[in-house]
């Protein structure tokens, strides 16, 4: 599949309902996702104006996204805070709790 325009898409399963995904398409060559301790490095970015989004299906914010602009060179690490709530992780069941299944 060709997705041609940047945002986001929700895909969820059509014979597992509770299983779910999420595919941010972006429009740059500069992106990443986030070590286990929420870490990104960034190497040889040229000298600009970025903005940084960062998006998760949680973030309670408008498209589950927050930005931040600053100016490179910066010859400092940086970090960036998430400044909203999340929402609850939804409830994952089991093929125990659908009664549909019975007599198959």
């Amino acid at each position: 599949m060709l997705f041609e325009k940047a945002g986001h898409v929700s895909m969820g399963c059509n014979i597992h309902d509770w299983m779910s995904g999420h595919l941010l398409v972006v429009d740059t060559p500069f992106y990443a996702i986030t070590d286990s301790q929420g870490r990104v490095d960034f190497d040889s970015l040229p000298e600009d104006d970025f903005t940084v989004q960062v998006w998760h299906p949680q973030l309670k914010l408008t498209d589950n996204q927050q930005s931040q602009t600053f100016h490179l060179p910066q010859d400092q690490s940086m970090t960036i805070t998430l400044e909203a709530d999340f929402d609850s992780i939804p409830k994952q069941q089991s093929l125990d709790e659908f009664e549909f299944l019975e007599g198959y």
